[in-house]
């Protein structure tokens, strides 16, 4: 059964390796990543850095999370602030939304373009490329592009683009 874990600032591998341990018996985790980048005006470039699209939630799955007392054993683990209650039904959500997430990752584990295609709706800002940090209006997206704008600038991104946007 997948549960959802809020973790304590920089105590991810602690509580994995905490989990691991108390379970003696490997669990599965996934976090979901993207990748921002960021123009460093003094070295005239890009600086990529990828950025956790949950925030300081990660999803894990063993067998013995449906089991109430296991849970409830593990409140008390090193680096963990706590487990969102949940039921089999969330677990079936959260393994659509990990399938779905995954389907649209990288070789390098960071989530595409066509992964946001699905929730734009109106607004959405571009994280990286020439026109990083800009909110573009009046989207429209038609098969493989996004095609937005803001006042003059017209602006298409394919969905395939090395160019990162996301809804605002």
């Amino acid at each position: 059964m997948w549960i959802v874990a809020k973790i304590k600032k920089n105590y991810e591998e602690t509580l994995r390796k905490e989990l691991n341990s108390f379970i003696k018996d490997s669990c599965v985790f996934y976090r979901p990543i993207i990748e921002t980048s960021k123009l460093d005006k003094k070295k005239n470039k890009f600086i990529k850095k990828n950025k956790k699209l949950l925030g300081n939630y990660l999803f894990c799955f063993h067998q013995s999370f449906d089991k109430y007392f296991t849970i409830n054993k593990l409140k008390f683990l090193k680096g963990l602030d706590y487990f969102l209650q949940g039921s089999k039904k969330d677990s079936e959500e959260i393994n659509k939304f990990i399938t779905f997430c995954k389907k649209h990752e990288s070789e390098r584990g960071v989530l595409e373009n066509s992964f946001f295609f699905d929730y734009i709706k109106s607004n959405v800002k571009i994280t990286s490329g020439p026109l990083a940090n800009i909110i573009l209006e009046s989207v429209l997206i038609e098969k493989n592009k996004l095609k937005a704008q803001i006042g003059n600038l017209r602006v298409t991104l394919n969905k395939n683009s090395k160019n990162y946007c996301y809804p605002v």
